[in-house]
């Protein structure tokens, strides 16, 4: 009987510790998931870049807009003769 507590005590001690292990509390200052998200609430980078990239896709679609034979798709400006 000693030796099923013994045993017992053993295991119930050894998944404590491989739990504990597994489990280190996170370092939210290494976190990259949550950098990432900070930067692009906070950096005015973000903004500029964003800001930009809006601008030009706009520009963009006027022009297409504006051209007949224009066509966002690569298959059909292949094939030509695209209205």
């Amino acid at each position: 009987m000693k030796v099923k507590t013994v045993a017992f005590v053993l295991v119930a001690l050894f998944f404590r510790t491989a739990l504990a292990q597994d489990d280190p509390k996170p370092d939210p200052r290494r976190d990259p998931k949550l950098n990432a998200l900070l930067w692009m609430q906070n950096a005015a980078e973000f903004r500029v870049l964003t800001r930009q990239a809006y601008r030009y896709a706009g520009e963009q679609l006027k022009k297409g807009l504006q051209d007949k034979d224009w066509s966002a798709d690569e298959v059909q400006l292949e094939a030509g003769g695209f209205q």
